[in-house]
């Protein structure tokens, strides 16, 4: 499986977060994509 930037995007944005909290966790992130999704914008889209 090839990790593309969304997939850093999300996990930067979480590591920053539980680095906020000092926290330590597993975390999952699922991103759901639909039919009406025409353009793969990826890391802007999961950064906001």
């Amino acid at each position: 499986m090839k990790e593309g930037g969304g997939y850093y995007a999300g996990r930067i944005a979480v590591t920053e977060k539980l680095h906020e909290m000092r926290r330590q966790a597993r975390v999952v992130i699922f991103r759901e994509i639909y039919e009406g999704y025409v353009i793969p914008v990826g890391v802007w889209e999961v950064r906001e």
